[in-house]
């Protein structure tokens, strides 16, 4: 996906880039960090983020818009 948005491809497979950039080496879709599926890493990021609620729940609206600009494909 990395080399297709260097590249300028407009689609990958049957997904549009259309809405993804590259920024820092990373993928964002519609602003959104873009996680692929993969267990391993969507479980680690599911434990840094419980550990970090769990250090302050008076701020858990501002942590819960955070999560929200991360999107799982």
């Amino acid at each position: 996906m990395i080399t297709a948005l260097r590249n300028d491809q407009r689609k990958l497979k049957e997904f549009s880039l259309a809405k993804c950039m590259l920024r820092s080496d990373r993928v964002y879709y519609k602003d959104r960090l873009l996680i692929l599926e993969d267990e391993k890493l969507r479980l680690r990021l599911l434990q840094l983020s419980h550990n970090t609620f769990i250090a302050s729940h008076s701020e858990s609206v501002r942590d819960q818009h955070r999560a929200s600009h991360m999107s799982v494909m």
